[in-house]
């Protein structure tokens, strides 16, 4: 099912797209269960919404929900910075150097999918640099389910608001340093979240 995932993704399944059983039982070649299976795990990631006998639809943009959202994302990569920074080996220290300085160039730009692309693969890899199993389970599906909706908010909205550049510059910076508390304070700024370690 990871065809359906990968097709909201990469936007061939457009936000707000209604998603039909029979339709996607003769698109994917497979039986109704797993359909239903795979839209119920999208639904909890954040990428469809379920309303029983009323619709199953891609995710739309809600300018109302997008600080929380960008909040709940920068609270989920902060939460995985925390036990992945002080943890982490030199090539995903000097990774996730060059992803964040991606990340603050790409919101600088007014491509959205820039954004989102170097988003992701930011989260990706720190994800991937998380020494704790139990974080990376609970938070990999909520992570594309939150970059998701960022996207479409901000490709609805140009002017949505993004990361701030500037913290996730110094994010980048802060790393190099070894300096793993200045590099958290600046995660948490980059999301506009007031945290113990930003006081």
């Amino acid at each position: 099912m990871d065809r359906l995932k990968t097709a909201i993704l990469d936007g061939t399944i457009l936000p707000g797209e209604a998603l039909n059983d029979q339709d996607m039982q003769e698109w994917l070649q497979v039986s109704r269960t797993p359909i239903r299976e795979a839209l119920n795990d999208l639904s909890r990631s954040g990428l469809v919404e379920m309303a029983a006998q009323r619709y199953t639809r891609v995710v739309c943009a809600d300018p109302r929900r997008h600080p929380a959202t960008m909040q709940a994302l920068g609270a989920t990569l902060l939460a995985v910075a925390s036990v992945s920074v002080p943890e982490l080996t030199a090539p995903h220290r000097d990774k996730l150097v060059t992803l964040a300085a991606d990340v603050a160039e790409a919101t600088t730009g007014v491509e959205a999918s820039a954004t989102t692309s170097a988003r992701a693969r930011f989260s990706a890899a720190l994800l991937e640099s998380c020494p704790n199993a139990e974080l990376v389970t609970a938070f990999a599906e909520a992570l594309d389910g939150l970059n998701y909706r960022v996207h479409i908010a901000r490709v609805a909205d140009p002017s949505a608001p993004v990361e701030d550049a500037e913290a996730f510059y110094d994010f980048s910076r802060a790393l190099l340093k070894l300096d793993d508390p200045a590099a958290l304070m600046s995660l948490a700024r980059a999301y506009n979240l007031r945290t113990s370690l930003s006081a």
